[in-house]
């Protein structure tokens, strides 16, 4: 990585544009980076870590650092490019931090983002641009990742390899083990190794608690296998079983499942303090626990439970099968004597039956008549039906004609005989002739009134469609009045909308001038805005000219005094040159001037007087009183020269000129700085007002305030106008639309009144020829009475012929129901109907008849029945019962006390025979429930003897392997596993890294210290026992003792942090790929030195060049600056800090 040139703007302390050529500064391989102290060398080295990460390194990274200048104008851009070559590639980056500038428009502040360009030289590239760079990136992360890349190192890595901070290193010299740690971590990436420590740990903590699961797993099925087996466990247990539950208690808990899990029965089985049974296996008989037993105890103790209750449910079984057929024997013996002792409380209740049923005998018989003569006059229901029914339909008939007749006088208007409603045999009844001709008679009537409605009819409907045509005619009228009501709306309309858009079109065409102007308006706007930022800034620009022409001019003032002094003081050395020589003369020496050897007048004490007066003020007489007295005294009475001047004097003088000329050189360069300043500023004031066109602040905010309100008032014009213009468009769809709807409605009513003429033309013929035919009563009244007057007339004369045929039939069925009734042998046929039933009665008196009869066989066969003896009954039950239903049988006497004892006696042995059913079925249940405990726990301990089986066998890999994950991760935590350095992996790494630090330094601080220093790497356990592993000690070569660098002293302290810095800088590069890393710089301490270690350590920097590589120095030390000619100058000034190059 070489640095080729640096720019900076408005950045750190740098007001203005700074640039920096590294490959001028870097010719010799040596620069010197300095000035006084806060004027920004550390922002230069701020300013490359930024253009190359971002980022500044150090505590100024912190927080959100301001990387902007304060000293710059608030619209500068704060902006940093940086040219390299890193990677074989030659790059150029360009980054500006995030900052806050005024707005361009109105008040306040606004934030302009991070950005970012970077690009590569690569003028062959096809997007290449004309300059030769190919842009790469201008995303800020992008680019940060790139760079990265081509240096092979990060913002830490690089801060430390190539800036080497000299006073960091020197802390890490001194400092403990976990700063050591700190910094290395930074510089040394362990996150791996810290991984693969925290991955140790937890495969330690996840083997031990599976270890510890598969523990409790097997103790649990322990604790299990004794709880199931308790009932039947031997006698002898295992060290640590628990001891097995006794028989009282199997009883008192023989409805519990013995298969359920300890979560249901852990209470039972908790011991006082407060664990399971199966948590410490040994509750037996010992006073106190031995500890966990072992694996193969447990499995064999868990065989021998599985074992003793396989037998225990062999033994349950046989004891289940034996009860069980004891219980059924007595159940069907119990069955036997129940249905005995039912046999004889039915056969009692038989007999008590047929007494009732006796006792019933002559109401059945009055029954069974009654239903007799029923049946006999069932036989003439048909004719008496066939009687009644004709005789009311002959009475029907009557009512209907009457009904006709009555009718047909309501429409006529006039009362009509009916010839009906008196019975056939009445002397004054019509004939059937008389009927006949009465029909015929009104059928011919009905005729006539038919023909004369069928005339009508064609007039009805005419008459109806004259009444549609009536209703179409108002229709029609109604339409025309609403047309012509719509027609004056719509032309009102038009003529408001004519007048409106009038209106309109002459306000748009009075705005459109108006709003024309609203982008030189804008324009305008722009151009006052600017003038006045102008003049504001030349206005500031001013007053800070005013301050720096008094400054320059107060600094010229200054130049002419110190030059004034330093050639009085030059003259007066001049004028004392003479009497410097005769000081030196020694009688017989030659004369350097004349190179005589004789001297006869050498200059005497007044040059020297005034020599030492220019040398030294205070030898002046004005100010030496002393001095003041005649210069007689001072004079050989001989009147020969006084003595030569003090040797002093000439020195004096010589110094004297040489402080002179110095105060005024720096009273020169301070004049120049000032007029370069003052210069400066007057450009830039110039160009401030040529940009603001020579006005004012006051007259730029009046041209800004008149440029604003024209910019309102054509933005106001140009949104009136697109309103205006919505508005006409509106309002001329409007009146389209209403022109078009004016014409569809002149035209519907031009048709509408066509139509009006037509059915008023039609309608009046049509109403002369209806009243012509109608008369008073009207077309429709007149066919509907006709209509009715034949409809009445016909409905009379079928009534007349429908009464003639119901009175005959009548008559008929009469005589035929006398005859049926005297076969039946009835004497009439009232007595007939007398003896009539209905079904129900006679289907209830045939049902009490049949039953009576059924109930009568059905005893008497219940009692046959029961008197038979049936298959399966006991000999004592077969005895009782046969007694009873012999004596049932015999006649069933009711005085006897036989079948009473019989019954009696069977109810007791089926009492006797109940009580050993239930015993038996007793003693059956509990050998069920046993098998069932003894099959069900059998099965339970043949399963958790299978899984006791396999967690035996998963538990010895299990702890194996959690032992080894333990000493695995101790020994990686460095807190046993045999590290008996306690040393952690990832400060194993660092301790090696170190080590190759220590060793890569001390090939330099052996050069520095002229072969005295090495640095030592030690692993020794730090005090009471804390870690080891980065340890520093210095071994001293005079006296073969290594001890502690504490002890070195300051400059030595320099050159072994230089030393350390320079090795750690050589293997973080090795680290990070062995990127070539052509410019360095070392920051400060060469002040400790002294002039032999200076010239040792300048060897060591000397050697860093070799190679072409480029090492800049940072340091106040003035003797740097004549053995580095090639320096790069940060002045501080109160306008910010410049960049100054000085070349060899």
């Amino acid at each position: 990585m070489r640095l080729h040139r640096l720019s900076v703007t408005a950045f750190g302390p740098f007001a203005g544009s700074e640039r920096v050529d590294f490959d001028a500064l870097s010719a010799d391989g040596l620069f010197l980076l300095h000035g006084r102290t806060g004027a920004g060398k550390t922002s230069v080295l701020d300013a490359v870590c930024f253009a190359l990460y971002g980022a500044v390194p150090g505590a100024r990274a912190g927080g959100a650092p301001d990387l902007r200048s304060h000293h710059a104008p608030p619209e500068v851009a704060p902006v940093v490019e940086l040219e390299l070559t890193a990677g074989g590639r030659r790059l150029r980056v360009e980054r500006s931090p995030a900052w806050t500038r005024p707005k361009r428009r109105g008040t306040g502040t606004t934030t302009e983002q991070a950005r970012t360009l970077l690009a590569e030289w690569a003028p062959a590239a096809p997007d290449a641009g004309a300059d030769g760079w190919r842009p790469l990136s201008s995303r800020n992360d992008e680019a940060s990742q790139v760079l990265t890349d081509a240096l092979g190192m990060g913002l830490a890595q690089f801060a430390t390899v190539v800036l080497l901070p000299q006073g960091e290193f020197a802390t890490f010299l001194r400092s403990g083990v976990a700063e050591r740690r700190a910094l290395l971590q930074r510089l040394f990436s362990t996150d791996r190794y810290e991984r693969a420590e925290r991955w140790l740990a937890a495969e330690r903590a996840r083997t031990g608690a599976a270890h510890e699961a598969a523990a409790a797993r097997l103790a649990a099925l322990a604790e299990r296998a004794e709880h199931v087996g308790a009932e039947w466990a031997p006698t002898a247990a295992v060290p640590g079983a628990p001891r097995p539950t006794s028989s009282t208690d199997a009883d008192a808990d023989a409805g519990d499942d013995p298969g359920q899990d300890d979560d249901q029965n852990g209470d039972q089985n908790r011991d006082p303090d407060g664990g399971t049974a199966g948590q410490a296996l040994g509750a037996g008989s010992a006073p106190a626990p031995a500890g966990p037993p072992a694996p193969a105890e447990v499995l064999e103790r868990v065989r021998a439970l599985a074992e003793a209750t396989r037998q225990a449910a062999l033994s349950t079984e046989t004891d289940r099968v034996t009860t069980g057929a004891a219980a059924r024997t007595a159940a069907a013996r119990e069955h036997s004597l129940r249905e005995a002792a039912e046999r004889a409380r039915r056969a009692a209740q038989v007999r008590h039956q047929q007494r009732q049923l006796a006792l019933a005998e002559p109401v059945v018989a009055h029954q069974r008549a009654e239903l007799e003569a029923a049946m006999a006059a069932q036989a003439l229901d048909g004719h008496l039906r066939v009687l009644a029914a004709a005789t009311g339909a002959a009475t029907e008939a009557e009512r209907r004609a009457a009904a006709a007749a009555a009718a047909l006088s309501a429409v006529a208007g006039t009362e009509v005989d009916a010839g009906a409603g008196t019975p056939p045999s009445a002397p004054s009844a019509p004939s059937a002739a008389d009927r006949k001709d009465r029909s015929e008679e009104l059928r011919v009537r009905a005729a006539r009134h038919r023909q004369e409605q069928g005339r009508l009819a064609e007039l009805v409907e005419l008459e109806a469609e004259t009444a549609q045509r009536e209703r179409q005619a108002r229709q029609v009228a109604a339409e025309h009045d609403a047309l012509a009501q719509e027609q004056a709306r719509l032309r009102e309309r038009l003529s408001a909308a004519a007048g409106q858009r009038a209106d309109l079109e002459a306000r748009v065409e009075a705005v459109t001038e108006e709003a024309t102007g609203v982008e030189e308006a804008a324009a305008a706007l722009g151009r006052a805005q600017e003038v006045l930022g102008h003049a504001r800034t030349a206005e500031q620009l001013a007053g800070r000219c005013e301050r720096a022409r008094h400054d320059a001019a107060a600094a010229d003032r200054a130049a002419l005094d110190a030059r004034g002094r330093w050639l009085d003081a030059r003259q007066a050395r001049w004028e004392g040159v003479a009497a410097e020589l005769a000081a030196r003369l020694q009688p017989g020496d030659a004369c350097p001037v004349c190179g005589s050897c004789e001297h006869p007048a050498p200059a005497g004490r007044a040059a020297a007087r005034a020599t030492g007066q220019a040398a030294d003020p205070a030898a002046d007489p004005a100010a030496d009183p002393a001095a003041q007295e005649g210069p007689s005294d001072r004079v050989d009475e001989g009147g020969d020269t006084a003595e030569p001047p003090p040797a002093h004097l000439p020195a004096a003088a010589a110094e004297a000129e040489e402080a002179a000329q110095a105060a005024c050189e720096r009273a020169e360069a301070d004049a120049r700085a000032a007029g370069q300043r003052l210069s400066a500023l007057e450009r830039d004031s110039a160009s401030a007002a040529g940009l603001s066109g020579g006005a004012d602040v006051a007259t730029a905010t009046v041209h800004l305030q008149h440029a604003q309100l024209t910019a309102a008032r054509t933005r106001a014009a140009r949104e009136a106008l697109v309103s205006l213009r919505a508005q006409l468009g509106a309002v001329q769809a409007a009146q389209a639309t209403d022109a078009a709807a004016l014409e569809e409605v002149s035209t519907a009513l031009v048709r509408l009144t066509e139509r009006a003429d037509q059915l008023a033309t039609s309608l009046g013929a049509d109403r002369a020829r209806l009243a012509a035919a109608g008369g008073e009563e009207g077309l429709a009244a007149r066919s509907a009475r006709l209509a009715a007057l034949a409809q009445a007339a016909e409905a009379l004369a079928a009534a007349g012929e429908a009464e003639a045929a119901a009175r005959a039939a009548a008559l008929e069925a009469e005589g035929a129901a006398q005859e049926a009734a005297s076969a039946a042998g009835f004497p009439d046929l009232a007595g007939a109907r007398a003896a009539q039933r209905s079904a129900a009665h006679r289907g209830e008196l045939q049902g009490a008849v049949a039953a009576h009869e059924r109930a009568v066989a059905a005893l008497a066969a219940q009692l046959a029945e029961l008197a038979r003896p049936h298959e399966g009954d006991g000999d004592a039950g077969a005895a009782v019962t046969d007694g009873a239903l012999m004596s049932a049988a015999g006649g069933g006497r009711a005085g006897g006390g036989g079948p009473v004892d019989d019954v009696d006696a069977a109810l007791a042995s089926l009492a006797g025979a109940t009580q050993q059913r239930a015993a038996a079925e007793a003693a059956a249940e509990g050998a069920v429930r046993a098998a069932e405990r003894a099959s069900t726990a059998a099965a339970a301990l043949e399963r958790l003897e299978a899984e006791t089986t396999a967690a035996c066998a998963a538990l010895e890999p299990l702890a194996r392997h959690a032992e080894l994950t333990g000493d695995l991760a101790r020994c990686a935590e460095g807190t046993g596993g045999g590290n008996a350095r306690r040393m952690k992996l990832s400060t194993y790494v660092l301790a090696a890294r170190l080590e190759q630090v220590a060793a890569a330094a001390s090939e330099r601080l052996e050069v520095m210290s002229d072969g005295r220093y090495r640095l030592v790497h030690t692993d020794a356990l730090e005090r009471r026992g804390a870690g080891s592993g980065l340890g520093l000690r210095v071994l001293d070569a005079w006296t073969g003792v290594e001890r502690d660098v504490a002890t070195l002293s300051g400059g030595e302290t320099f050159m072994a942090s230089l030393a350390l810095a320079l090795g750690l800088a050589d293997v973080v590069r090795a680290e990070g790929g062995g990127t070539p890393v052509e410019t360095l710089f070392v920051d400060e301490g060469f002040g400790t030195l002294d002039p032999e270690s200076l010239e040792e350590v300048m060897g060591v920097l000397e050697q860093l060049r070799a190679g072409g590589r480029a090492v800049g120095l940072v340091s106040h030390v003035p003797e740097l600056r004549t053995r580095v000619p090639a320096r790069l100058e940060v002045q501080r000034t109160a306008t910010g800090s410049r960049l100054a190059t000085v070349l060899a």
